[in-house]
This record gives structure tokens, sequence and C-alpha cells, in this order.
């Protein structure tokens, strides 16, 4: 996420582009990345909500196999989900030793 002033800085920048080549801006807009679409994050969450849960039934029932065997594939679902499926990058904490830690 950027600051405030990073983030004028920014828009100042695009600015000046569109208007010195406005070719070159528009090939840029083109090329970046929409915004991801929530649903397949959402539905690999149902997913893993799917697996543990059956893996939880699985050991109620006394399929202990079965349970262990869903509890791995939903650690590795999760696993394989990582911080970046989502699109979104949580914010970095600062530690009370930098400055801006606030």
């Amino acid at each position: 996420m950027l600051s405030e002033r990073e983030a004028k800085a920014l828009r100042r920048i695009e600015q000046q582009l569109a208007v010195d080549d406005p070719g070159l801006a528009a090939r840029l807009s083109q090329a970046l990345p929409d915004r991801p679409s929530p649903w397949p994050q959402r539905l690999y969450n149902s997913l893993i909500t799917a697996v543990l849960l059956s893996a939880v039934l699985c050991l109620a029932v006394g399929a202990v196999g079965a349970g262990l065997a869903a509890a791995l594939f939903a650690g590795a679902l999760i696993w394989a989900r990582g911080p970046l499926a989502c699109g979104v990058v949580a914010p970095r904490r600062r530690g009370w030793w930098r400055a801006g830690s606030g």
C-alpha cells in the first residue's frame, strides 16, 4: 500500500506520461492486470471448508485413515493457496525501532 505522498507522486507521473506519450500510457494501462475476481478465492475457501468438514466427520465416525488423509489434503490446499492467491498483500508491520512505526 502506498502512502498518501507516494500515491500523489504516482498520479502526477501518470498524468505527465499521458501528456508526454499518450500511446505508451494507453499500452501500459492495457497491460495492467485487472483486479482479481473474488470467485476463485470463494470457491477455494469453500473447497477447503468442505475437506476440513469431511476430515472432522471421518474422525468422528472412526474412519481415522480417511480423516487424516482429508486433513492432510486440506493442509495442502491451505498451503497452496498462499497469501498472494487472493491478490491482497497484508501490510508489513513495522518494529518499534523503525521510524514511522507510530
